[in-house]
């Protein structure tokens, strides 16, 4: 099943996630860099429930970089060799 996805969406998305943080933490969208992280969020989402998980493919080169959290603007996943250097599910 094909979603599309609305740039006010994805905005609303990320707005929402840093609106939670404070002066004492920064909240982002999810970075899944390890099998264990996957697995907490498989575990812990129903499965009607919509995650949005950081990453961005700048300009459209099929290149997708992390967007939010720690690892901003690190490489992820290329959509056309399939090189993952992040987590893949």
């Amino acid at each position: 099943m094909s979603h599309l996805i609305k740039e006010e969406m994805v905005t609303d998305a990320i707005n929402q996630c840093t609106g939670y943080g404070s002066n004492t933490f920064k909240s982002y969208l999810v970075t899944l860099d390890s099998k264990q992280e996957w697995d907490f969020i498989k575990t812990n989402l129903s499965t009607t429930t919509i995650a949005w998980v950081s990453g961005r493919d700048i300009g459209g080169t099929g290149n997708y970089s992390y967007s939010s959290g720690p690892a901003t603007n690190q490489p992820l996943f290329n959509m056309y060799t399939g090189q993952c250097w992040g987590m893949s599910i």
